[in-house]
């Protein structure tokens, strides 16, 4: 391990105490939740005369507690007071990427890097997400340096699990790095190279990084490497299924699905698909997508229950969608061309399980349990309330 400077020393110690007390905020749980920060005599506008560091406080309680509206007004008082408070405009940076503001946070999250750039390796992480091309690359790459040197710290104060977390931290930038690769920056020279490069690092960190592990069988598939491609879904897959992983990605687990339908691994697609509609039965593209794999398998019958759910959900305001409204009328097209009569064509020891719709599924629900559907709904209003 290198020797560090004076100044680097001084700088890491900086970092640790700033990464403590950023951690030790957001695990915080409040034990009442539901009730605002202590606010001084005179209510939230008396408030905002406090030091920054209370301003960070108050903001966080308030995020702790749901109430994203007075936390967003805390901080935008906050850093229009404290413009040069790198912990405030980090906070509120990050507040701005959740709510989908992603023009707003980049411009708090590159603020906050010019007034201290040599810190904090995780904001240009979540700087680099929302940027494109080059400019994302070059932010990947700070943020990489930077929680290197932090992780060789940590290692050197004997503090192991720490940095352990860190290399997870750099594994999965560089996994995103080499996504950039086959996407933004696919024309740059050696493209390839450097995605297999960024990968190959980023699983000598962290074997089992997801990201990481999914590009790589996305590469190899496209490579027609398929046997490769199946290894590394089967490393994911035995993630997938373990209960104590929480929470579950479904975003990343239809992607798995749809690298699993490519090399043809119908029964272990279905599997993942039907776990991520487990969670959530509303998933339209989840349910659609299980449409596909149980037709290319063919198993009509499930097929043709999943073309249902996905119609019911089609038909409801929030739930559009006109790409998959498009590719379900092409399935249900070649659903009739191999099965007419709709008649289950496969060997009775082959078929598979039929799919309860989702209006049957809350028709019985209802019968069943209809304590639990009414004490649900009123949770509902709740909970969009407090949002």
């Amino acid at each position: 391990v290198s020797t560090q400077s004076t100044w680097d020393q001084e700088n890491i110690a900086k970092i640790l105490a700033m990464e403590k007390q950023h951690k030790k905020n957001k695990k915080k749980k409040s034990k009442t939740a539901s009730h605002d920060p202590t606010l001084p005599t005179g209510g939230i506008d008396k408030a905002l005369d406090l030091p920054a560091e209370e301003l960070l406080r108050m903001a966080q309680e308030y995020l702790d507690a749901l109430n994203i509206t007075e936390a967003e007004k805390v901080l935008h008082h906050a850093v229009t007071k404290y413009p040069d408070n790198v912990n405030l405009l980090d906070t509120y940076a990050e507040l701005k990427f959740s709510l989908g503001e992603a023009e707003k946070g980049i411009m708090l999250q590159k603020k906050s890097v010019e007034l201290d750039p040599h810190s904090n390796g995780s904001k240009y992480l979540n700087l680099a997400e929302f940027l494109k091309g080059p400019e994302s690359i070059k932010a990947y790459m700070k943020g990489i340096e930077l929680l290197t040197t932090l992780s060789e710290s940590l290692i050197m104060a004997g503090n192991a699990a720490e940095a352990e977390e860190k290399k997870k931290q750099i594994a999965s930038a560089y996994a995103a790095m080499a996504e950039l690769y086959m996407t933004d920056c696919c024309d740059e020279e050696g493209a390839e190279e450097k995605c297999e490069k960024n990968l190959q690092l980023a699983l000598s960190l962290d074997p089992f990084n997801g990201d990481a592990l999914q590009c790589l069988a996305n590469l190899r598939i496209l490579r027609e490497r398929d046997p490769e491609a199946s290894a590394l879904l089967d490393k994911i897959l035995e993630q997938t299924f373990k209960e104590e992983i929480s929470p579950f990605n479904a975003d990343f687990s239809k992607q798995t699905a749809r690298l699993l339908m490519e090399i043809e691994r119908y029964p272990e697609c279905i599997k993942v698909l039907e776990k991520v509609i487990s969670t959530s039965e509303d998933n339209v593209e989840a349910w659609y997508l299980l449409a596909y794999a149980n037709f290319t398998a063919k198993n009509y019958a499930p097929a043709r229950d999943c073309v249902k759910n996905v119609r019911e959900l089609l038909a409801k305001p929030d739930l559009k969608d006109p790409e998959i409204e498009e590719a379900t009328a092409e399935l249900e097209a070649k659903l009739k061309e191999v099965d007419p009569s709709g008649v289950e064509t496969m060997e009775e020891g082959d078929k598979a399980e039929s799919y309860e719709s989702i209006s049957e599924n809350e028709e019985k629900m209802e019968e069943e349990h209809p304590q639990i559907i009414s004490f649900l709904s009123e949770m509902k209003g709740v909970i969009i309330e407090t949002i």
